[in-house]
């Protein structure tokens, strides 16, 4: 009787055994599901960074286009408003 007893007692340890050996594993499939959407977010993240980055430079490309037309513009009429000051002052003289 008593190494029935025993034979049930190991029995009931191997079970339980077996029962913590199932939650590793379903432990360890979680970690590899969890590590999997990790990189995946990463993966995302890097890519969003990229494009972020690709598209401050072409702002900034785009910026100083347009200050360098700016600076342009402001020559031009610089420019336009000194030939006008010279027209205005050869109509003066003419009128006379």
């Amino acid at each position: 009787m008593e190494i029935i007893e025993a034979f049930k007692s190991l029995e009931d340890k191997i079970d339980m055994l077996m029962n913590m050996v199932d939650q590793i594993d379903q432990g360890m499939a979680n970690m590899t599901t969890a590590r999997v959407t990790t990189l995946d977010s990463i993966t995302s993240i890097s890519a969003s960074t990229e494009e972020n980055y690709s598209l401050s430079d072409t702002i900034g490309t785009l910026l100083n286009g347009h200050e360098k037309a700016s600076q342009k513009l402001e020559d031009i009429s610089k420019q336009l408003q000194d030939k006008s000051e010279s027209l205005q002052q050869a109509i003066e003289k003419f009128r006379v």
